[in-house]
């Protein structure tokens, strides 16, 4: 588990846009959101099946927070954000090295 702290997010109402999807492939990807407001923080994560030691890379223009092995498990988790400096749509399409089933989810939060 990977607890993150953000400040600057809305405290009244911080959730703006989520998506979610499972799928197997090298790509795992929660889909593509559109952002309700400039600088909104975005975060992208996912979680597969894959312990076979192969690399894993976040999206371009993201900043990974954490990817590693949960435990022994086989199970693997990724985090990563950013800040969207203008409202518009945007994905986090994370990359593996081999093709292995999978669950993502992309949310963002307004400032």
């Amino acid at each position: 588990m990977e607890i993150l702290e953000y400040s600057g997010l809305s405290t009244t109402a911080p959730a703006d846009q989520s998506a979610s999807a499972t799928g197997t492939s090298t790509s795992p990807s929660g889909g593509s959101i559109t952002t309700s407001r400039n600088n909104a923080m975005v975060i992208s994560a996912f979680v597969d099946d894959n312990t076979d030691g192969v690399s894993i890379t976040g999206t371009s223009g993201y900043t990974v927070e954490y990817s590693d092995l949960i435990n022994s498990t086989s199970t693997r988790f990724g985090i990563e954000d950013k800040v969207q400096t203008t409202a518009g749509s945007t994905s986090g399409v994370w990359t593996i090295g081999s093709t292995t089933d999978w669950a993502a989810v992309i949310v963002s939060f307004k400032p």
